[in-house]
Order: C-alpha cells, then sequence, then structure tokens
C-alpha cells in the first residue's frame, strides 16, 4: 500500500520540477522578447528623421530591411500576450516615419503613446 504513495509522490515531484523547469524558461523568453521590443523601438527613433530612411524605407536590399524582416519573423513566436501589439505598434508606427519623412500623424502617435505604455508596464 506503501509502494503506489511513494510512486506518486516521486511522479508529482518530477513534474512539479519539470513546470518549474518551464516557467523559467518561459520567463525567460519573456523577458527576451521585450528586450527585443525595446531594441527595435531604439532603431527606429533613432531612424526617424534620416533622409535615407525615407528614401530606401523597408525595401528589400535596403539598409533597414532587416529590421521589418526581423520584427515578421518575432511575431507569433512571443511568449507573452503584449509582445503582439507592441510589435505591431512598432511597424505602424515605422512605416509612417518613413512615409512622412519622420512626421508623426495622429494615429501613430497613438500607436507610440500605445508602445511606449508596454515598454513602461515592463519597467
Amino acid at each position: 500500500m506503501i509502494a503506489p504513495v511513494i510512486e506518486k509522490e516521486a511522479e508529482w515531484t518530477a513534474r512539479k520540477e519539470q513546470a518549474e523547469i518551464e516557467s523559467k524558461r518561459v520567463l525567460a523568453k519573456v523577458f527576451e522578447d521585450r528586450q527585443f521590443v525595446i531594441a527595435m523601438y531604439e532603431n527606429l527613433k533613432e531612424w526617424r528623421f534620416r533622409k535615407d530612411f525615407h528614401s530606401y524605407g523597408f525595401s528589400i536590399g535596403g539598409p533597414y530591411n532587416r529590421w521589418l524582416v526581423s520584427i515578421q519573423n518575432k511575431r507569433g513566436s512571443t511568449a507573452s500576450w503584449d509582445i503582439e501589439p507592441a510589435l505591431r505598434s512598432l511597424v505602424f508606427v515605422g512605416m509612417t516615419w518613413m512615409q512622412n519623412e519622420g512626421k508623426e500623424t495622429e494615429v501613430a502617435r497613438d500607436y507610440r503613446n500605445d508602445l511606449e505604455k508596454i515598454i513602461e508596464s515592463w519597467r
């Protein structure tokens, strides 16, 4: 009678340890995803008023295309619910700044504000 109890306890302990490992993995992925968003936003702010950014944009073969491809590759593979809206905001703001020579439309300002609120909530 004691053997089944010990087996169950060992099984429960193994599951608990596995859950802790998975939890740590997910937390590390969330941190990595958030750092990615912050870095991509810093890139955008740096490029905002550059004439070559406005000329090339995110065109294939252009110097800024890797940025957009990186974001597209990240979408759908994030570990936290708040990463996807941040990625959408990044692309929208980037496209707007690129097309309007760094000027910001009202809608882009709203997206930028949302993005900044998300980033601030991570600190």
